[in-house]
């Protein structure tokens, strides 16, 4: 039965990218305060729940659940088509084989995620756990505080259900204030990161072997990198020249970036800055309107696709397949020979004078949550915290599958994965069977995994640059074109995940700032709620008429453009604004 009632308490509202700036507020630093406190005070009391649970091992070790008993967790999870079927995977038989826990697997893909999910909640048809589905905090303030759908995981965040989580909240408060509603509850977890993860630099990249082909300069202003994609498409390297679409990889944050947008999500719906202050891009009257012409010279020019808005994301990586100049993605996913690309610098234009992007946040919210419905909830937390695990071994067995010398948790793989001498991670697998597989992370996502790694878990250790995943890496400040390294240095050459990452490092990290909107948001139930409701509003309207401008369909007048926005307002985007701008003052 959902619980209705409306609690009068703060709750998470919002969760932008942005940088982990602003969350320390005092609201979340008493949150975390009581939060010790009621730890320390409920430890024995938890501790005597456990004594009862006598088929659940507290140890910390594996199965979870103890030898001669049978548990269950009914999961859904998000994948897309490159992914196989659950139970063939590795990840599937680890948990069978050696969590001791049964498996009832049921899976959804970004293109259906939406309808399926309201839909399971609307019917109150719930699994034990959902991971993969990037829950919005409005939505789990909605699934958690009003409707009472999912299971606040804070009273399990202990030293016996979530000892590996546990310790990492202790060392850094901080990381928990990200999951933490001002009341103490916590509707979900995510992904933790460091702060300094060069993977979560924006992920614009550019075909520098073709820049260097034409003669050209590494674009830094909007005009270059509209001339530099217009050169490549007249010399017939590409004929659409910038990657992407409306669906997934959407090329849109660059070019906001460039205009002054810092924070700013492809689609131009997420709470940014402008000029210091927090704008919604889509419903900005200052520079939107002349994003929109920007997209329409580039639609018009065919400098993105015709069908931009139409693809899907198997089409959109189709195309990366064939030939692309510019893409929102790391290379060595979405190309043939990611050798040819590097990090787009971030721009300057007419609308912006200072090229920024905004620093790695070190959390995330919404990868995984547990429903209200799980009968053993205690098991769903024993089994969502190993994969917060602080050791390599588990880091690489939960993400990457086991490696060659674990021989007993192969489970049916051929081998696992070994480290050459110059600390790259490789896949003898995969390496013998490349015709079967269109790159590593295709064999990762056929073979190994069942979600996407960036779900929910512990990634800190493998990104501090002192550690052995960068081993072996070049000095960039002794290098004068760190560029060239794509094809000089063996340990950039040929490690796709290597060059991704000293990319990014050597070209984002003198722009990186954490003058960001904040990435927590705490509003009462209500106004979340309210807001939450505008929002949708504003994007029904605003999506379908970007598409008419960029293509051509509505043209790009100041009438047409004035009556846009005036719609926006009256669907309450000012006010909308004007809540986070007010949030915002109070950080302040």
């Amino acid at each position: 039965m959902k619980n209705k009632k409306r609690l009068p308490a703060l709750a998470l509202a919002a969760c932008m990218t942005a940088s982990l700036a602003g969350c320390g507020s005092s609201a979340s630093s008493t949150s975390t305060a009581e939060s010790t406190s009621t730890d320390m005070a409920s430890a024995s009391t938890t501790e005597a729940a456990a004594n009862e649970l006598d088929w659940l091992n507290t140890d910390g070790g594996l199965p979870i659940v103890k030898e001669g008993n049978e548990k269950t967790l009914k999961i859904y999870v998000e994948n897309t088509a490159e992914y196989g079927a659950p139970e063939d995977s590795w990840m599937y038989k680890f948990i069978e084989e050696k969590m001791n826990i049964k498996l009832d697997v049921t899976t959804y893909t970004s293109d259906n995620k939406s309808e399926f999910l309201s839909l399971a909640f609307a019917s109150d048809e719930l699994p034990d756990i959902i991971i993969g589905s990037n829950f919005s905090a409005a939505e789990l303030l909605n699934y958690g505080e009003l409707e009472g759908q999912l299971l606040d995981l804070a009273p399990y965040i202990n030293e016996t259900y979530m000892p590996n989580l546990y310790s990492i909240y202790q060392a850094n408060p901080e990381l928990k204030d990200i999951v933490t509603t001002p009341n103490g509850n916590v509707w979900s977890l995510g992904a933790i990161t460091s702060k300094t993860n060069r993977g979560d630099y924006p992920r614009y990249f550019i075909n520098k072997d073709w820049l260097d082909e034409c003669g050209l300069d590494m674009p830094t202003t909007l005009d270059e990198f509209i001339d530099a994609m217009r050169t490549f498409k007249e010399k017939g390297l590409a004929e659409y020249p910038i990657g992407g679409g409306f669906a997934s990889e959407h090329p849109g944050a660059y070019i906001l970036n460039a205009m002054g947008y810092v924070g700013a999500n492809s689609k131009a719906y997420a709470v940014c800055l402008r000029n210091g202050k927090a704008v919604v891009p889509l419903a900005d009257r200052e520079a939107f309107g002349d994003y929109l012409k920007v997209m329409n010279q580039l639609y018009t020019e065919g400098l993105i696709h015709p069908d931009f808005f139409t693809m899907d994301r198997s089409s959109i990586y189709s195309v990366f397949a064939e030939d692309v100049g510019f893409l929102m993605q790391a290379p060595f996913v979405a190309v043939p020979d990611f050798t040819e690309f590097w990090a787009a610098q971030p721009l300057t234009s007419e609308w912006n004078d200072t090229a920024s992007v905004p620093a790695p946040t070190g959390g995330t919210i919404g990868g995984v949550i547990v429903s209200a419905k799980c009968a053993e909830p205690e098991l769903a937390a024993k089994f969502i915290d190993w994969f917060y695990s602080t050791t390599e071994d588990n880091f690489q067995m939960s993400m990457g599958g086991p490696s060659a010398e674990q021989t007993d948790y192969l489970l049916g793989l051929v081998s696992g994965y070994k480290v050459d001498e110059n600390s790259n991670t490789y896949y003898p697998d995969y390496e013998d069977n490349k015709d079967a597989y269109s790159d590593v992370n295709d064999y990762l996502h056929k073979k190994v995994v069942m979600w996407n790694a960036g779900a929910f878990g512990y990634d800190l250790w493998t990104n501090d640059p002192t550690s052995l995943k960068y081993a072996g890496e070049p000095d960039a400040s002794k290098v004068e074109d760190p560029s060239t390294l794509r094809h000089d240095d063996p340990v950039i050459s040929t490690n796709g995940q290597k060059m991704f990452e000293y990319a990014l490092q050597t070209v984002e990290t003198p722009y990186l700032t954490s003058d960001t909107f904040p990435n927590s948001v705490y509003l009462d139930a209500d106004k979340a709620a309210d807001l939450a409701n505008t929002l949708s509003a504003l994007r029904s309207y605003a999506e379908p008429e970007i598409a008419k401008f960029v293509t051509g369909a509505r043209p790009l007048t100041d009438d047409e453009l004035n009556d846009y926005f005036d719609n926006l307002d009256a669907l309450g985007a000012a006010d909308y604004v004007k809540a986070y701008q007010d949030y915002l003052d109070s950080t302040k």
